[in-house]
């Protein structure tokens, strides 16, 4: 974990331990601080990091680049690109009308906050090689879209700008840091695996970065989220529905093995696929029971109650007990405290 040589350049991938691999530090996820990071790199090379560029400097054939991340991050989440990047802005997509899951949190965020809430436009940019670009451009060209629909999901974009590292490199599996995402050019695609992807790490600015698990064994926090955001995108889309991708990925569960306690699957497991699915599926099971305005309304509190913190299972039932008036424990224990698979949630 950390440093990864690329073709021509290097990327950090530091979650969830190689954060000391590259500087020195306590690496425990709710040890949270701001940071200052500067990079002196050969001409010809851009590096980017979290937060703000604050400074470029040039001496002789050497740049020092320097970021600062004013927000609270997680030591794993710090990372260093760097590549023979340009730095293109994202151009606007187009919102479409359509009543879905979006436009129902859009109503909840009404219901909270009064007929003022709105999106509000966030900086968004591209760092990728000029070969890229048009590959770039194409792939990510509902980014904007999704952006819109999460603010209306989750409440406020946490950062003030969003970049997307796009390396020359095939990656196996795109990687999420505070502030900016890093995919592989063979993420670029139009398909469903490849959208779902930039989806995902979009939506871990609010869950796995601004809001970050203060143990480990909490993981389904940020990647139950993050699954369920994937979900939410394809219906805003006019993909299959939130229900349909949520019985998909249940019927597949249904067929494997039910040995694994998603609510702290242990350190081999941390990233099985099951901690992802399980984790979005006990979010709908709650929201089939309390309904889409108080499970908007909750989400927009979560995110906006504990932003910048640390954050616990424990914490998130109570938030679930105010907003919906539910039994969030009964509701949710077997889901990430059992292993057998709980029925199909359904209204």
């Amino acid at each position: 974990m950390g440093w990864e040589e690329l073709t021509d350049g290097v990327l950090v991938a530091g979650q969830p331990n190689g954060a000391p691999s590259w500087f020195p530090c306590n690496d425990h996820p709710r040890h949270k601080s701001a940071f200052r990071i500067s990079i002196t790199t050969d001409d010809n090379y851009r590096a980017v990091s979290n937060g703000r560029l604050v400074a470029r400097t040039r001496k002789s054939s050497r740049e020092t680049w320097t970021y600062e991340q004013h927000e609270p991050m997680a030591t794993y989440l710090a990372t260093v690109q760097i590549g023979r990047y340009t730095l293109m802005p994202l151009a606007a997509g187009a919102a479409e009308d359509t009543h879905t899951a979006a436009h129902a949190a859009g109503d909840a965020a009404g219901v909270m906050a009064g007929p003022t809430t709105a999106p509000t436009a966030v900086p968004q940019r591209v760092a990728v090689s000029a070969e890229l670009a048009s590959r770039a451009r194409e792939g990510l060209a509902r980014q904007n879209d999704m952006m819109r629909t999460f603010v209306r999901c989750f409440g406020p974009y946490p950062f003030p700008e969003y970049t997307v590292v796009v390396a020359d490199d095939d990656l196996e599996i795109p990687l999420e840091a505070q502030t900016l995402s890093i995919l592989g050019r063979n993420h670029l695609g139009q398909e469903w695996d490849s959208q779902r992807l930039i989806a995902h790490e979009l939506a871990h600015q609010w869950f796995g970065n601004s809001l970050t698990l203060a143990s480990w064994q909490d993981i389904w926090l940020h990647e139950g989220f993050a699954c369920y955001a994937e979900w939410i995108w394809s219906e805003e889309s006019g993909g299959p529905t939130v229900e349909e991708r949520a019985y998909a990925a249940w019927r597949k569960l249904s067929t494997g093995a039910q040995d694994l306690m998603i609510g702290d699957p242990g350190p081999e497991l941390m990233f099985d696929d099951r901690v992802y699915k399980r984790g979005a599926l006990a979010l709908h099971a709650l929201r089939v029971r309390c309904g889409d305005v108080a499970f908007f309304a909750l989400l927009h509190q979560w995110t906006q109650a504990n932003a910048h913190s640390s954050v616990c299972t424990a914490d998130f039932i109570l938030a679930a007990d105010h907003a919906t008036g539910l039994d969030s424990e009964q509701l949710l224990h077997p889901w990430l405290l059992e292993e057998k698979l709980p029925e199909f949630p359904r209204a």
